[in-house]
């Protein structure tokens, strides 16, 4: 390099320490001039233009560089940086990778690459490249954290928190580690150990609200739904217009209330805070994209036990007006597809739960039972755990997407494949569903019971619920039009029962009646405490038997409520109660088997429990509710032809539960019935059938 080109160069070099970038640009043009054969001089111009946002500039001066001197080190890799940059995937990763290969000691080449291939959608190729990284540089935080989000986006939760960990060892003052490492930890049902994790990333960045946002939804899960509207109220005095924040701030509502008293305030007090959130419309408007990432599905409302459709309609209302100013195409009227004669049936099925789940197990036969000759069906799956019952079912599809991720890419995946239905089994279950059920993906768009309550959004057409579990008048419950399908509403598969165990083994007593009621403990609704009271009354020698929360103080929440209302009636309920871990699925239907009967829960009915207690010839005492979500025991026992379970009223549950303890004839009397007629409830053909025959009648006439 000549002197001038020298001297110019080492300027442009103080400018750039200074970030004065445009002021560099112009000094290492300079030297590239005077020394247009010096690769160096082509580098560090390409590096200016870079930060200048200058993607096609920066290009050529690498690329000079690297051809004046094709072995000169980070030539090809910035080459590959600026190729990634422009979108140029294939030309980015060829030259990243020539990088990694001539120069394969440096740690940094290949966290290069494989941040390339992972943009790719290359993830295994991804991983190994990030894998050398940290094997060459232990301590490599940069290499660590993108292996613990290409972990975290595959579904191990596992490796992605030892990721973000490793980080955090790295770097104890890393803010986004500790924010990333909080939200997978919330996501993971450990919202304790979330949240001083959290609160850390907030005391290391007090700027960024993301954090705080997953803290607030951190504290509604531990019950603490004040705390989270303080934490919102601390986002909103930095930011008055965030979206997720004045949702939080206006909806928040308790998982396990103290009372039925406690219930009605929170309620009204969510009423009043949706009704707030619709006035203050217009302050939202200047930035609706918001909506498309809000963080919210309304799932704890369903659990209070009343009429759930004027709260959702608004609900629906709010959301999908911010997110139609977002995005207006996907929110258009969708044409029917025109099909030739003979041509199947285009069916796409959405869910985030496609997999060993509830939701998975009830609704896995509306996706492989369909006729082939007949339908042509895609699941997308939103989700972000992997295991064997995912793989299986992506085997068993022609089309199957993997579509987890932001609101738009995935509504724009499902819009290419030109459906002709679209059926979200579980609507309101998760956000991801709930905001691209709002939109028009197909021009027939269903919802299922997986989550049954309506979803209130004007873009579903019909909600797909079961005839037996619906009760008179069901069609005023929702905004939808109704559709029943017969039997359970599912082909069920029948539960593999394992080995019994004696019940020392299991951590249960011998000698005394043993009711079960398995349901998870926020969906025990206030008034099931004197009902419980009532049994246990009746049954002086009965115990109950409980599953704790993933999380404890939610354990501990309903556990002190439960206790207080027994005392109330001069029940020690320390005595009368007990309380398992939890367990695997296995080792779950071994408790159901050495239990004498299943106490379902007001309100809010058993579904998979129920279907695996009777699948064990456990009787299930069930008091039928006003809306469909109380009723699927009673549908089930209906079926079975054991309507003798189904209760008239308090009173009568606790005297039928009282039978079953007392009178052992006729429990195993009840037993073998549920075990004769269990064909009626598992791998019935009936309910796809009629499904498939709705589908192809909900499109409209002429077309097929």
């Amino acid at each position: 390099m000549t002197i001038p080109a020298e001297a110019r160069h080492r300027e442009g070099l103080a400018h750039m320490a200074r970030r004065e970038f445009a002021q560099a640009a112009a000094c290492f043009e300079d030297a590239a001039r005077l020394a247009p054969g010096h690769p160096a001089a082509w580098l560090a111009l390409g590096l200016a233009r870079r930060e200048l946002g200058e993607a096609g500039a920066a290009l050529a001066a690498f690329t000079r560089a690297r051809d004046l001197d094709p072995a000169m080190p980070q030539a090809a890799a910035q080459m590959g940086l600026a190729l990634q940059a422009m979108g140029r995937l294939p030309e980015a990763i060829a030259c990243l990778a020539e990088e990694a290969a001539r120069f394969p000691h440096v740690p940094r080449n290949h966290n290069n690459l494989g941040l390339a291939l992972a943009a790719a959608g290359r993830d295994e190729e991804a991983q190994a490249a990030f894998v050398e990284a940290v094997r060459l540089d232990r301590d490599y935080a940069m290499a660590h954290a993108n292996l613990a989000a290409l972990f975290q986006r595959k579904g191990d939760l596992r490796a992605a928190e030892a990721g973000w960990r490793q980080v955090i060892r790295i770097r104890p003052d890393d803010a986004p580690a500790h924010a990333h490492l909080g939200h997978l930890l919330a996501s993971g049902w450990r919202a304790p150990e979330a949240e001083p994790v959290l609160r850390r990333a907030m005391a290391l960045d007090g700027e960024s609200a993301a954090p705080a946002r997953t803290l607030a939804w951190v504290l509604c899960r531990l019950n603490r739904p004040e705390e989270a509207r303080a934490v919102a109220r601390g986002i909103l005095a930095r930011r008055p217009d965030d979206l997720q924040a004045s949702v939080v701030e206006a909806l928040a509502l308790p998982v396990v209330y103290e009372s039925a008293a406690h219930l009605a305030r929170a309620r009204e007090g969510y009423a009043r805070g949706l009704d707030s959130l619709l006035s203050g419309l217009p302050r939202f408007e200047a930035d609706p994209a918001q909506a498309l990432a809000l963080s919210w599905e309304n799932f704890t409302l369903a659990y209070q036990g009343g009429d759930d459709r004027p709260l959702q309609e608004k609900y629906a209302r709010f959301v999908t007006h911010l997110a139609r100013l977002a995005s207006q195409r996907h929110y258009e009227a969708k044409a029917p597809r025109a099909r030739a004669p003979g041509e199947r049936l285009r069916v796409g099925f959405l869910s985030s739960f496609l997999r060993d789940c509830t939701a998975g197990k009830y609704f896995r036969s509306w996706i492989t039972d369909l006729p082939r000759d007949r339908f042509e069906v895609f699941a997308y799956y939103t989700g972000h755990v992997t295991d064997d019952f995912s793989t299986a079912l992506s085997r068993s599809v022609e089309h199957y997407r993997r579509l987890a991720g932001p609101a738009v890419p995935v509504a724009d995946a499902v819009l290419a494949d030109a459906l002709d239905v679209l059926v979200y089994p579980d609507v309101g279950m998760d956000t991801a569903s709930y905001l691209l059920a709002g939109m028009r993906l197909a021009p027939v768009q269903c919802a299922g019971w997986g989550h049954p309550v309506t979803t209130g959004q004007a873009n579903i057409d019909f909600f797909i619920g079961c005839d037996a579990m619906e009760p008179p008048g069901a069609q005023a419950h929702y905004t939808e039009r109704l559709v029943r399908v017969p039997g359970i509403g599912t082909r069920y598969a029948r539960p593999a029962l394992p080995a019994p165990m004696p019940r020392a083994a299991q951590g249960l007593p011998d000698g005394c009646p043993l009711f079960l009621c398995p349901q998870s403990l926020f969906k025990i609704h206030p008034d099931n405490d004197g009902l419980f009271a009532a049994v246990l009354a009746a049954s002086p020698a009965a115990r109950l038997v409980f599953f704790r929360d993933h999380d404890e103080p939610l354990t501990a929440h309903f556990r002190a409520r439960l206790l207080a209302a027994l005392a109330s009636q001069g029940i020690d309920g320390e005595a009368r109660t007990i309380f398992l871990g939890r367990l695997d699925h296995a080792g779950y239907l071994r408790v159901n088997a050495a239990c004498d009967a299943m106490l379902d829960t007001l309100h809010w009915s058993g579904g998979n429990t129920s279907l695996d207690a009777l699948a064990a010839g456990l009787p299930v005492v069930t008091l039928p509710g006003a809306f469909m979500r109380g009723r699927q025991s009673a549908a089930m026992l209906g079926l079975l032809g054991i309507g003798e379970l189904a209760a008239r009223d308090r009173e009568d549950y606790a005297r039928i539960a009282a039978r079953l303890a007392g009178d052992r004839a006729w429990r195993e009397g009840i037993a073998a019935r549920i075990r004769a007629g269990s064909g009626a409830l598992f791998d019935r053909p009936e309910p796809v059938a009629a499904l498939a025959d709705f589908l192809e009648s909900a499109v409209p006439a002429g077309l097929a």
